[in-house]
């Protein structure tokens, strides 16, 4: 109720909606408005939860929607919603002055098609020292996704954020498509694959730690999309995708050996 008050929010008039330790449960959309803040009491003490759900992407599956020139910090956002499509946050059309600092996004529910802990529509938001969390899916749970549907070529930036998808078969730590994201000092864990690339983009991994289980692919990639990796530390398997697709810089497997260049090159 307090974010939806704001009508008059401005680069001239900025406003802060300060949250208190809790649990907020909500049914309705939080649509953060541009020019607006809001802030929670930490990680874990303020936990904003709500069960949304929808047969297609959008508003209705999401428990936050930002656009641009907003930002959320120091809270906890879930979403259990168990039909359809969900996800705990969602950025549409946001520039790079969008952020999310010191966030916690879950999206855990037992069943529905697609989950993602955060969706990125067409934009460049910045996220630092968050946390982002998928599973439960029946076929994909994306921690992070992030896609060009309609808007700009979406162009996020991680910086020391911890990016996990466990499911087994479903899980993929960051799904992209025509979208070209920057990793920095991050971790990313998917059952399936850590990073699945798709169409078009290139990403730039740098300094993180990639990971996936039962020795499958750390990256896969189709279309033109590639990998550009830097001082990175691969665990899983080997990287499917055409053999142009992937560089590596200094990147080293799980035992510290170094990772060679190109496909088919061994990560285990």
């Amino acid at each position: 109720a307090a974010v939806a008050s704001i009508a008059d929010a401005s680069a001239t008039t900025r406003y802060l909606v300060q949250v208190g330790p809790g649990l907020f449960e909500e049914s309705a959309l939080v649509d953060v408005p541009e020019f607006v803040t809001v802030a929670g009491s930490g990680r874990g003490a303020t936990v904003v939860r709500a069960n949304r759900t929808s047969g297609s992407q959008g508003g209705a599956s999401a428990v936050f929607l930002l656009g641009d020139e907003c930002a959320l910090t120091a809270l906890t956002v879930e979403n259990t919603g168990a039909s359809g499509i969900s996800n705990a946050v969602l950025v549409q059309n946001a520039s790079s002055a969008t952020r999310l600092f010191d966030v916690e996004a879950r999206c855990e529910g037992s069943g529905g098609a697609g989950h993602s802990a955060l969706r990125i529509a067409d934009g460049n938001p910045v996220a630092e020292s968050s946390a982002f969390h998928a599973s439960g899916a029946t076929v994909v749970s994306a921690a992070v996704s992030c896609v060009d549907s309609s808007g700009a070529f979406a162009q996020p930036t991680f910086r020391g954020c911890t990016i996990e998808a466990r499911d087994a078969g479903s899980g993929i730590g960051l799904a992209l498509s025509n979208s070209a994201p920057d990793l920095f000092h991050s971790k990313i864990v998917g059952w399936q694959t850590g990073i699945r690339a798709d169409l078009a983009g290139i990403s730039e991994v740098v300094g993180c730690r990639v990971e996936t289980l039962g020795f499958n692919p750390v990256y896969t990639t189709s279309g033109s999309a590639a990998m550009l990796s830097a001082h990175t530390v691969f665990v899983g398997g080997s990287p499917s995708g055409q053999s142009t697709s992937f560089k590596y810089v200094h990147c080293v497997k799980a035992n510290y050996d170094p990772v060679g260049n190109g496909f088919g090159s061994s990560v285990q």
